[in-house]
């Protein structure tokens, strides 16, 4: 049974968080980036067993934690009443990040992919005037909905005990991985010090080299593709994700990182301010300017 979860948040470090837990011995994680087990429901329709054999092939004995990993996860509360009824004694990590930052990082892996057009100035003025209006727009939700950690704590708060929930900020983990890996280990009830590499960098930041591949190999991967159906009837659901990370991989290169606009970083801090106060307040976590 799946019984540790990080649930979030998007661009606040929680691949790496998977990728360092993943090297300990006793933690059983999935090569995919993100397990969409508890977001979807024509997986968790199709049960845990089936989920076993996509996200970890079988391989689980000997294993004290299975780990799931779903950045956004906290997105809505579908999602954590179906993990709740599945595994009421889950083991919740929450890694957290400056909010605007954390924004601006979204805006930029979008746009590398591909999936956004416009400046983030100019993203960020129509979406929250979408908003305002009562439109639903895909943009606000990733970049600034995110953000907003109070809420998102409290909707767990609302069926996990806080003794099932540890929260990082992400700042601490890349300042002090080893101190805090440590921390969530104890947490977990597991030994601590064990050989895990710290140097290693996941995620790092990269640009597109041609948005016209990009587009090919979206059509090559896409769950639409029936090449792809059929070699998914043969082999593991992993070889998918690896493929496309392949794929991707070819078509990324190094690029720098602009600095976000004193427009959109003034418009993000007066947005995020009453929920920074609550979140420390409520969970003594500080982001407040």
């Amino acid at each position: 049974m799946i019984n540790l979860v990080i649930a979030g948040f998007q661009k606040a470090g929680t691949t790496s968080l998977k990728n360092y837990l993943g090297e300990h011995p006793l933690i059983k994680t999935h090569p995919q980036k993100e397990m969409t087990f508890f977001s979807l429901e024509e997986e968790f329709s199709k049960g845990e067993n089936q989920a076993i054999k996509d996200y970890y092939n079988n391989d689980i004995d000997g294993y004290t934690y299975l780990l799931a990993k779903h950045a956004t996860l906290l997105r809505n509360e579908t999602n954590v009443s179906r993990m709740k009824d599945y595994n009421p004694e889950m083991k919740i990590i929450v890694a957290l990040r400056n909010p605007v930052e954390r924004a601006y990082s979204s805006y930029l892996m979008e746009l590398s992919s591909g999936t956004v057009n416009g400046s983030f100035d100019e993203v960020l003025e129509t979406s929250f005037e979408n908003y305002k209006n009562g439109i639903t727009d895909w943009r606000y939700n990733i970049f600034v909905k995110l953000g907003e950690y109070y809420d998102s704590l409290n909707l767990l708060h609302k069926y996990f005990p806080d003794s099932s929930i540890y929260l990082v900020k992400i700042e601490d983990l890349y300042s002090d991985p080893e101190q805090q890996i440590d921390n969530i280990l104890k947490f977990l009830g597991l030994p601590q010090n064990v050989d895990i590499n710290y140097h290693k960098e996941h995620n790092t930041f990269k640009v597109q080299r041609s948005a016209f591949v990009a587009e090919l190999i979206k059509k090559v991967v896409s769950e639409r593709n029936i090449l792809k159906k059929g070699l998914k009837t043969v082999l593991p659901n992993s070889w998918s994700y690896k493929m496309g990370e392949q794929l991707r991989s070819l078509n990324k290169k190094e690029g720098i990182k602009q600095p976000m606009s004193p427009f959109a970083k003034s418009l993000l801090d007066k947005h995020y301010k009453p929920y920074n106060e609550s979140l420390y307040n409520e969970y003594k976590i500080n982001y407040l300017n």
